[in-house]
């Protein structure tokens, strides 16, 4: 995710686009792709991952395994705006304590 927002962060190249560009692959506007098309997308932002890299977004983005990754989340947080799917699991796990715990 930090290479991402890190190569997104050089001048030439517009976070818009991004979002232009997974959506020129999602024909049916469902906001997921198919692995294939999610790669493609990848590609032509010239985001070159790791076979490592790859496995662990499919697993937060296609969370049934049905080979259908639910690129909208990424296309935020790549965009500045904090995704749940995103977060350090301890941090989300302490938020749930926080928010069970009656704090008054």
């Amino acid at each position: 995710m930090d290479a991402m927002k890190s190569w997104l962060a050089r001048p030439v190249n517009d976070r818009l686009s991004v979002q232009q560009i997974f959506e020129s692959l999602d024909m049916e506007n469902h906001g997921e792709l198919s692995d294939k098309n999610f790669e493609s997308a990848l590609s032509r932002l010239g985001i070159h991952a790791k076979q490592a890299e790859l496995k662990l977004l499919k697993d937060v983005l296609d969370p049934r395994h049905v080979g259908y990754l639910h690129y909208r989340s990424l296309v935020r947080e790549l965009n500045g705006v904090p995704q749940l799917h995103f977060m350090n699991k301890a941090i989300i796990k302490l938020a749930k304590i926080a928010e069970a715990k009656d704090l008054s």
